[in-house]
């Protein structure tokens, strides 16, 4: 049995400078290749392709 989390972002670059979103970006991609399972909830393509193996768009 492992002991890895799931964790949930809920717009985790909203409101941020640039240099802060790439920092919340680079410490979500250590935590990703560290195997942890990590689901992002954001209105930010970008943040999803360069953080995402796989995503499910929503609309309305």
């Amino acid at each position: 049995m492992s002991n890895r989390s799931i964790l949930i972002f809920d717009e985790p670059t909203s409101g941020l400078d640039f240099m802060n979103m790439k920092e919340v970006s680079n410490e979500m991609m250590r935590l990703k290749e560290g195997g942890e399972t990590i689901f992002i909830i954001t209105h930010n393509p970008e943040l999803v392709e360069s953080c995402c193996d796989y995503f499910m768009f929503m609309e309305n």
